[in-house]
């Protein structure tokens, strides 16, 4: 037992320690006899156990493992997500994620009890698809708060020293805090997983036989990206004096209307003034100029010679693409945040910010993780990576949550606002770092070919399926793996 876990319990009233020995009958597990002939005869004489003792106990993995078998759905996924976001997570975000993702409305929880009249217990709340969602309201009887009930009665999870509990019920699942899962819990609950996960393992074959038949789907965007790096290095290569810059390094507007009338002559180039106003495109001629397949000189842009890129197989192409956008500052998410005024903010070509390379790379393990082959909502997506990656954008170091977003509490030197005023700290998560989630994953990963949208029928969410991994990966992919393309 690790000495956090025994500071966990230390830390708890008298009262909940009291609560959660008769909840894990501890007190027969000792052999310790009940209170016969004292004012309340149900509870046990927990006065003659030592803390170190009943922890012995609490976090005996047999004890806790039966302890989590006997959890019901909903507690059950409380506590694994807790598990899987390193074990501490903000009560209130915790909730917000669940609720966005529609996962409290499991008609296997038998712990629900009747809402009052006109109350919400469920917390759903409407997320808005871009901005600032709406928290759910927690309620005594909410379905989260009494999972959450339980699991601190069992001893399970615990909560932070920085929550404020006097004076309150430490037991109650209604405040905003962070939540606390010792460390023998979770080694018993990734033991659980594990051992859930070879169980299931007859299925790979099955499951892997499926995502082969997908594919030829899965490289079709990574083709797309091919073609267009293709056909804009082909454009330039026609012209003799090159595509015009002007002198901030953009694109001059003739040279621009060259390039939108050849890779996206469906756009309306009347209202397109600047190459910012097309940030795929934008991308695309970065991309281009890091690989060395267009060169810069005396103010305008020529074609280089292809043959060391375009010979490569299609896979390797799209490998070398993916990692020059992760790893290097080639392009700067925040300066394409929706709904937030930066100041002042980073040029078009500011190259990113260390800080934001780091952020990017989260963001990919965050997507990387989530399931292949089906459409995830990107206000849950945000909600879950809040968990996992609070500090996405802005170290700790730098100043208060309250602060971070102001001009000196930011490694940026930058003031974000919202048009209507100043940001709040749980408010401008969700706008600046979720918005940088967005560009990352409707921009970049998206004109790359590693995700999927689909405007009509799923117009705010993402997908992408298991053959990502060829690109993704850290190991070189297998020589028959590469198709040409």
């Amino acid at each position: 037992m690790e000495q956090s876990d025994l500071n966990l319990l230390q830390n708890v009233p008298p009262y909940h320690l009291q609560a959660v020995i008769k909840s894990r009958q501890v007190y027969r597990a000792l052999n310790r006899p009940l209170m016969s002939e004292r004012i309340d005869p149900v509870l046990p004489d927990f006065t003659s156990m030592s803390i170190p003792e009943v922890a012995q106990y609490l976090f005996n993995p047999s004890a806790s493992r039966e302890a989590i078998n006997s959890l019901e759905e909903i507690e059950r996924l409380i506590l694994h997500e807790l598990v899987a976001c390193g074990g501490r997570a903000n009560s209130r975000d915790l909730a917000l994620y669940l609720t966005s993702k529609g996962l409290l409305n499991s008609p296997k929880s038998k712990r629900q009890t009747r809402p009052l009249p006109g109350s919400n217990p469920t917390g759903i709340s409407t997320i808005v698809a871009q901005g600032s969602p709406q928290y759910p309201t927690p309620h005594p009887h909410g379905v989260f708060e009494q999972a959450l009930r339980h699991l601190l009665l069992l001893g399970l999870v615990f909560w932070g020293k920085q929550t404020s509990i006097a004076g309150r019920d430490y037991a109650s699942g209604i405040y905003d805090g962070v939540l606390i899962v010792p460390r023998a819990v979770m080694d018993v609950v990734n033991a659980l997983a594990r051992e859930e996960l070879k169980a299931k393992s007859a299925e790979q074959p099955a499951l892997h036989e499926e995502s082969n038949g997908n594919a030829g789907d899965s490289q079709e965007g990574i083709r797309a990206l091919q073609r267009t790096l293709y056909l804009y290095w082909s454009l330039v290569a026609t012209l003799r004096d090159g595509l015009s810059l002007v002198s901030n390094k953009l694109l001059s507007r003739p040279a621009l209307r060259q390039v939108v009338e050849q890779l996206n002559p469906t756009a309306q180039a009347e209202q397109i003034r600047t190459e910012s106003d097309v940030p795929h495109l934008q991308f695309i001629r970065f991309l281009l100029m890091k690989l060395g397949l267009l060169v810069e000189r005396q103010g305008a842009l020529y074609a280089a010679s292809t043959e060391d890129f375009f010979a490569l197989p299609l896979l390797e192409r799209a490998r070398r693409c993916y990692r020059l956008w992760l790893e290097t500052p080639l392009w700067n998410e925040l300066a394409y945040l929706p709904d937030v005024i930066v100041r002042p903010g980073p040029s078009p070509l500011d190259p990113a910010h260390e800080e934001v390379v780091r952020a990017r790379q989260m963001v990919v393990e965050r997507v990387l993780h989530e399931q292949a082959g089906v459409w995830h909502e990107l206000p849950a997506f945000i909600a879950r990576t809040k968990l996992y990656a609070p500090y996405l954008l802005f170290p700790r170091q730098y100043g208060s949550r309250a602060d971070r977003y102001s001009m000196g509490s930011n490694p940026y030197g930058w003031d974000f606002r919202l048009r209507r005023g100043w940001l709040m700290h749980r408010e401008g998560w969700h706008m600046v770092e979720g918005g940088f989630i967005r560009s990352v994953v409707l921009g970049p990963l998206h004109w790359l070919g590693l995700v999927e949208l689909d405007s009509e029928n799923h117009p705010d969410a993402f997908r992408f399926a298991p053959e990502v991994s060829l690109i993704t990966s850290d190991a070189p992919p297998d020589i028959e793996e590469l198709s040409p393309g």
